[in-house]
């Protein structure tokens, strides 16, 4: 997990710095260590010596991730175990531009099935060797009534032994630069499915310091089978959350990716970025059913009237729907888009839920810019995405 952060603070001493983090292992003696290097505001290059973050001596040492403070401290977090029992988080801060790092402290033990001796649980459709912690680390240094606030999210199905509720995702945070950290807490709301695996969560700071966090969800299928995006966010700081919001229109069955990557299954590779309004989660899924994944990402108004989805759009497909309009209208829109081949487009009608209302007339596609119009019929006034599939792209507005 080579993972990088700038200090883009202009107060800040080291006003463009760029950091990485990263494991390191030394193929002779077999030690590991989390290190840092970092490129220096107007260098040319990486420093070529790695300051090492951890002071404490594991038995097992692994996924770094960073973030940069308003003060110009740089901030990593990693998980590990002195003993190959107890795994947990921990967080570690330099104050000098990464020259050095002061000794870590712990943020919680992690539970997590492929961790514990004699444990086999996974989530089907993850590889059992890539059930990962998926811990990130983020700071306010937005200016805002929390700034400085440092948050952290991570996969466990429990904090010092197993829960017993399947995975979860797991929530803590710090307001005094890391020093102490709050009792972990479960984010995902699904008290009436316990049994359902929440996971691989990701988390950013909007530019007005909204937290935001994002991961893959089961509740919606009892077998905990197929798997929806999820999302929720903070107006306080991380000290309470709003209801969660369903992000996908249509679940993946990831038992179904491997077939095409030798068995290696779903990553744990999301994201999500944030405009002072829009919630942008970007994740892998494969709704196609064919084994093959595509890139989506989302444009979820937090600000609105309503925190539905506003529109789902293919990141990789070779084919994408560039703007829908009129908008709003009563009967008829246009849809502009862009394709690099052709084809026929099936289109659906769907609720803000991203439920199947009705088939609508099919579209000609052909390579290149171009518009079709698209005919609702008589719709009650309310709010409808639609749904189009060409070929294994689909985009949804």
């Amino acid at each position: 997990k080579e993972w990088m952060a700038s200090d883009n603070i202009p107060s800040s001493p080291y006003y463009h710095n760029l950091y990485c983090s990263f494991f390191q292992i030394d193929g002779n003696s077999n030690a590991t260590i989390i290190g840092v290097r970092k490129k220096a505001a107007g260098a040319a290059a990486f420093d070529t010596v790695t300051t090492q973050v951890n002071s404490g001596t594991y038995k097992f040492l692994q996924f770094a991730s960073i973030a940069t403070d308003g003060n110009g401290a740089v901030h990593v977090s990693f998980f590990a175990s002195v003993d190959s029992v107890t795994y947990s988080l921990y967080h570690a801060v330099s104050t000098n531009g990464a020259a050095s790092f002061q000794p870590e402290n712990k943020i919680s033990d992690v539970n997590l099935g492929r961790f514990t001796a004699g444990v086999t649980d996974t989530i089907l459709g993850v590889s059992s060797s890539r059930l990962y912690p998926c811990a990130y680390i983020a700071c306010d240094n937005t200016g805002s009534a929390f700034n400085n606030n440092l948050y952290m999210v991570w996969t466990a199905n429990g904090i010092s032994s197993n829960a017993g509720s399947g995975y979860d995702v797991y929530f803590s945070h710090s307001t005094n630069g890391g020093s102490s950290w709050s009792a972990p807490q479960i984010l995902n709301d699904n008290t009436n499915n316990l049994n359902t695996d929440q996971y691989y969560p990701a988390l950013t700071v909007s530019p007005k310091g909204r937290l935001i966090v994002q991961w893959v969800d089961r509740r919606n299928d009892p077998q905990n089978k197929l798997s929806d995006i999820y999302l929720t966010y903070s107006d306080n700081g991380g000290r309470t959350f709003q209801p969660d919001i369903k992000v996908t229109t249509q679940p993946t069955d990831f038992s179904t990716i491997g077939s095409q990557n030798g068995g290696f299954g779903i990553g744990e590779y999301n994201a999500v970025v944030a405009t002072n309004t829009y919630a942008i989660p970007v994740w892998a899924d494969g709704r196609t059913g064919d084994g093959n994944l595509n890139l989506y990402a989302a444009f979820i108004n937090l600000d609105g009237t309503s925190t539905g989805v506003e529109s789902i759009t293919s990141v990789n497909g070779t084919f994408r729907i560039a703007t829908v309009f009129p908008n709003p209208t009563h009967s008829v829109v246009q849809m502009e888009y862009h394709s690099f081949e052709n084809g026929t487009a099936q289109i659906e009608l769907l609720d803000v839920q991203g439920r199947f209302i009705k088939n609508l007339a099919p579209a000609i596609v052909t390579a290149g810019n171009g518009i079709f119009n698209v005919s609702l019929g008589n719709l009650p006034a309310a709010t409808y995405l639609i749904k189009v599939a060409l070929n294994s792209t689909v985009c949804i507005r």
